[in-house]
């Protein structure tokens, strides 16, 4: 792989990363809310949901550094 298509997808990887992250966010503050309004089905789906992008993002990061 040229060193520009390595660049390029280090990008996107990070773009990538970034998305889940923030998505991992919203999602904890949703299962807050819903756990405030005592829907804890709701809280429990948004919560593995944010621990789903928290995971697929930290297996982004792992192929960052072995790029």
């Amino acid at each position: 792989m040229s060193e520009a298509h390595e660049e390029e997808l280090e990008r996107g990887l990070w773009t990538a990363i970034r998305t889940l992250s923030d998505r991992a966010a919203i999602q904890r503050e949703r299962a807050v809310k819903f756990h405030e309004k005592k829907n804890i089905e709701q809280a429990n789906v948004a919560q593995e949901i944010a621990n789903q992008a928290e995971h697929d993002a930290q297996m982004l990061r792992e192929i960052i550094e072995r790029l």
